[in-house]
């Protein structure tokens, strides 16, 4: 998901490859399942903290 994007920010001299293998698409793909665990993560940390309210 967002690996290529920790690998860039981790090894700086990878940066014009990464970026010559991202497309449109694959832009769009990280994008998404980033809002998706994004989403998954928040709903968990709710119910977390509903359970330890109670």
């Amino acid at each position: 998901m967002m690996i290529p994007m920790y690998i860039e920010a981790r090894y700086p001299s990878y940066k014009k490859k990464i970026a010559s293998t991202l497309t449109e698409q694959s832009c769009k793909y990280i994008l998404e399942t980033t809002q998706q665990m994004k989403q998954w993560i928040h709903e968990k940390l709710l119910v977390n903290s509903r359970l330890s309210i109670s």
